[in-house]
């Protein structure tokens, strides 16, 4: 072993003993006195085995060495109390310190010089001053942190995970600890110049891309150890939520750099969303408001749920069909419900049952209430299937079909405008008119999950891995807000002025500025979302579960938004 690596190991060995310290060692918490999370992240980005120090790792150390030097300072500066402890951590991180100093200087002049350039190019670039960003900057550092977090868990437990594994290969395991320390170096650091007084467009650029190609690792990594130890394992999910993680937290760094030095309008407002109550049960696929803050939905096995927003409870729930309901919507005093069987009709929940189906039996994935018809009729219904067919019910002797057009495609959703319908039928969005002829067709780039008016002029589309806006008075696509290889959006909700959020598969609801096309909040559900509804000023009811099985299926969400200060000048 040569004096380099002699250095290098002393460097990991001095990052252990200062975690070990920070765990067990003091007599007072360590939080009275530094940041736990960074000197965590600190602690795990020098693990580093001297054999696989990079010169991506180098220039990621010497960013984080200016965060050694502060948490220093900041412990000379604080740690008036429980003097024991503080000199304890202050020689710990001193030691490290001053063995991080000479293992950089036995780098050699060309390794080190490279790294140092590299950076300062990344300090040329443009830049603005932080205070100009400081909200965005703020929710940046909190994911950071929230990151952060997740990866020192994940860290600690490997040894955990691996020891459960039967002929466990040994590069795997080096390889995983490695790929994980990388990460909390990558976060950390990225963390580190969010804390700075400017933000250098050129280093989190540097960092940002590190880190993606750190997260690139994770997943390949993930799929490997599926592949030969099989999917089963606990902690494949746990890492494949950390790759998800790391993967939006980078997308909202690159977002966030777009926003402050491109030409993109800068989102003026960010959304925080709270989780006020969940319930459990089994999947809900739609609902519809009925009034006095009910809501009905639908799901199933055919269960119907009348859920009291005021109260956030489950006021009543009974079968109204043998098969899944997939859509439903207010007809009068009655529900029209699509199932797998076809087009139904119950009275409202919480009155006498009574049910009615039509004589199709086809799978109804949509249905309105347009409102068209004779004064003083029923009016019609419209319903679209999974088979394409888009068809006008009459209720005229129980139910009479009016009028059938045939598409291409699966009909997902049927959205009422005005005098007209707006039909989604795979990647096709479809203006209707009240005789079923179709006036226009607007072709995405994706198979469309939702549409929502945002506003008299525009409509919003979401499916997979797409978010686009289209001119709701031309009938033409406007732009593509976002384009994700890895994220299945499956509906979407307004919330106000130029900005809607988005339901996803794996779970999170995302608020987006339409103008900036920045993702300005999100949360986590903890189930797949499969639909949104309004509940009030600055409330919704988020709906959906998992297909097999019980477990969270319904959330009341509250929001609120608050202005950024945010200038490129």
């Amino acid at each position: 072993m040569d004096q380099r690596e002699q250095l290098l190991l002393r460097v990991r060995e001095g990052a252990e003993r200062l975690s070990q310290l920070a765990q067990h060692g003091l007599n007072v918490p360590v939080g009275q006195y530094l940041d736990t999370v960074s000197l965590n992240a600190l602690c795990i980005s020098f693990g580093l085995d001297p054999s696989d120090w990079r010169a991506d790792d180098l220039e990621r150390i010497l960013i984080i060495r200016d965060g050694l030097y502060n948490l220093r300072n900041r412990l000379r500066d604080e740690g008036d109390e429980g003097e024991h402890s503080v000199e304890q951590l202050l020689s710990g991180l001193d030691r490290l310190y001053a063995d991080l100093e000479r293992a950089l200087r036995a780098l050699g002049a060309d390794q080190l010089s490279e790294a140092q350039r590299h950076l300062a190019r990344g300090r040329e670039g443009p830049q603005i001053p932080t205070v100009q960003a400081a909200t965005a900057v703020d929710v940046l550092k909190k994911e950071a942190t929230e990151l952060l977090t997740q990866t020192y868990v994940s860290h600690r437990r490997i040894e955990v995970n691996f020891i459960k594994i039967e002929k466990l290969n040994i590069e795997l395991f080096k390889n995983a600890k490695l790929i994980i320390e990388r990460l909390s170096a990558s976060v950390f650091a990225i963390k580190l110049s969010l804390e700075q007084s400017v933000v250098l467009q050129g280093t989190f650029k540097l960092l940002t891309e590190g880190a993606d190609r750190v997260l690139a690792s994770l997943r390949d990594l993930v799929a490997q150890i599926g592949k030969a130890y099989g999917a089963t394992k606990d902690f494949l999910t746990e890492w494949s939520s950390l790759a998800e993680k790391g993967g939006r937290f980078t997308k909202m760094v690159g977002q966030f750099l777009k926003a402050i030095f491109g030409e993109e309008p800068l989102p003026d407002r960010q959304i925080e969303m709270r989780l006020q109550t969940a319930h459990q049960g089994p999947a809900l696929l739609c609902g519809y408001p009925t009034g006095a803050g009910m809501i009905l939905l639908g799901g199933r096995d055919g269960l119907a749920t009348l859920f009291d927003t005021a109260s956030a409870r489950v006021t009543d729930q009974r079968r109204i069909s043998e098969d899944t309901i997939n859509a439903a919507c207010s007809f009068g005093e009655m529900t029209a419900f699509g199932t797998d069987g076809g087009l139904g009709m119950a009275a409202t929940v919480g009155r006498r049952q009574s049910t009615v189906t039509a004589p199709y039996r086809e799978r109804v994935m949509a249905v309105v209430y347009p409102g068209w018809g004779a004064k003083g009729s029923e009016g019609a219904l419209v319903t679209g299937s999974r088979e394409g067919s888009l068809r006008r019910w009459t209720m005229a002797s129980r139910f009479s079909e009016q009028a059938h057009i045939q598409m291409k495609r699966s009909i997902n959703r049927i959205l009422v405008v005005d005098d007209n319908l707006i039909v989604a039928s795979g990647s096709e969005l479809l203006f209707v008119d009240e005789e079923l002829d179709i006036k226009r067709r607007v072709r995405m780039e994706q198979p469309i999950n939702d549409v929502v008016v945002v506003d008299e002029h525009t409509l919003a589309v979401c499916g997979l891995g797409t978010i686009a806006t289209v001119n709701l008075a031309q009938g033409v696509f406007t732009r593509l807000v976002i384009s994700s290889s890895d994220e299945k959006y499956t509906c979407l909700f307004p919330l106000g002025e130029h900005c809607i959020c988005v339901g996803t598969e794996t779970g999170k609801i995302i608020a987006i500025d339409l103008n900036s096309a920045a993702e300005i909040g999100a949360i986590d559900t903890g189930f797949t979302v499969r639909g949104v509804i309004g509940a009030g000023p600055h409330r919704f009811v988020a709906f959906g579960g998992s297909w097999n099985g019980k477990g969270k299926n319904l959330a009341v969400i509250t929001w609120k938004s608050q202005e950024l200060a945010m200038d490129r000048t």
